[in-house]
């Protein structure tokens, strides 16, 4: 799945992600075990996601054990 980009600049080389576009992130990080099922799905923008990164749960980190 590519990213979701907004017009290209000048330059079609720098191509900038769209921030608020929806994604869907895993509550339990594939990196941490997680599955690919729709109750380890939820929404998320593009943004948010990137920033939860591999934390756990809804937008909070959680210890992984």
């Amino acid at each position: 799945m590519g990213l979701p980009v907004v017009p290209p600049s000048d330059e079609p080389r720098h191509r900038v992600a769209d921030l608020w576009s929806s994604t869907l992130d895993h509550i339990k990080p594939v990196a941490e075990g997680g599955a690919h099922t729709a109750e380890n799905l939820q929404a998320a923008h593009w943004i948010c996601n990137i920033r939860k990164g591999d934390a756990w749960g809804p937008g909070k980190a959680e210890p992984s054990s």
